[in-house]
């Protein structure tokens, strides 16, 4: 019988946990280098998403600070792109008001969307969201109730399925990875086959 250590699929198992291993590091790095210090002093800050999980297929981070409704908030949320500026290689920045203009499927909250570079070749997202406790509460509850049944065998799964489905832009699918882990948390799936088509019955554009 072939040892599975040195099966083609072992060793793609195995390049995917290194890239996922190597993004958190680079993600901690981009928090650590005066990101994540601005955010906290605008208010109580998450870090969400699949640097929370421990899922990484590509460089995103979602970050969420609290909002408070109270004017001197606002004005210091709109000073965290240029603050960002000040400390990474920014290559845009995209503030959106989804308080006063909702967007259907979107939250109620205020929205930064940052794109940063970083050496030697790595291209960030960062989705930076203010919302009100009780929707950031809801989101990291559901992150807990899949991250508290994740073993090593299912993390491997998910992230060669998420690294399987990306897209030539390097990203993963709107919303695909909830969608990847409810596949294989929720519905026992195992394979990438079966996990693709359940994301794409859920409606992601793959």
């Amino acid at each position: 019988m072939e040892n599975r250590m040195n099966s083609p699929s072992s060793k793609h198992e195995t390049a995917a946990i290194e890239t996922a291993d190597r993004l958190r590091e680079a993600g901690m790095r981009v928090l650590a280098g005066g990101i994540e210090s601005i955010l906290r002093d605008c208010g109580r800050l998450t870090v969400s998403g699949s640097y929370y999980l421990d899922l990484m297929a590509w460089p995103d981070l979602d970050l969420y600070v609290e909002h408070r409704h109270e004017p001197e908030f606002r004005v210091a949320f709109l000073q965290i792109g240029p603050r960002i500026a000040s400390v990474a290689d920014v290559v845009s920045l995209r503030f959106k008001d989804h308080v006063r203009y909702p967007e259907p499927l979107l939250p109620c909250g205020l929205y930064w969307g940052v794109r940063i570079r970083q050496k030697p070749d790595l291209n960030w997202k960062l989705d930076i969201w203010a919302l009100p406790a009780d929707a950031i509460d809801i989101r990291q509850t559901e992150l807990d109730r899949i991250k508290a049944r994740l073993t090593p065998d299912l993390r491997r799964i998910i992230v060669e399925a998420k690294q399987a489905l990306l897209l030539p832009d390097g990203r993963t699918p709107i919303q695909s990875g909830y969608h990847i882990y409810r596949a294989v948390i929720d519905h026992g799936l195992r394979s990438v086959p079966e996990i693709t088509e359940y994301v794409r019955l859920q409606g992601a554009s793959l």
